[in-house]
């Protein structure tokens, strides 16, 4: 939903979805030039990806033929499309205890 672009919004009524590959923390540091927190994930070049409005929304993996909440949309590149300025995710696994302790397993 929403911005695609900086300043580009589109039909909110169709959700988005981006495919790609989470990089290594040190290439993202690279793109960067600035270091990060350990609790993050780096997705894709820049070229495609979460934009204004987006944040905390899901970063998902697929494992064994399920989807898993992997990141939260954390920031990115001013302009949504920036190549080589990857997106910036904060990492779910680093707060799962948290997460465990406050969320009822229902």
């Amino acid at each position: 939903w929403g911005y695609t672009a900086d300043q580009e919004e589109t039909d909110r009524s169709r959700l988005r979805q981006v495919r790609g590959d989470v990089i290594s923390s040190t290439q993202c540091k690279e793109f960067w030039q600035s270091e990060l927190e350990e609790d993050t994930l780096c997705f894709g070049d820049g070229t495609h990806g979460p934009c204004k409005g987006d944040s905390g929304g899901p970063m998902s993996c697929s494992y064994d033929g399920k989807y898993y909440i992997t990141g939260v949309v954390s920031w990115g590149s001013e302009d949504c499309k920036q190549k080589g300025y990857p997106s910036v995710f904060t990492r779910v696994t680093s707060y799962l205890n948290w997460i465990n302790k406050h969320v009822s397993r229902g």
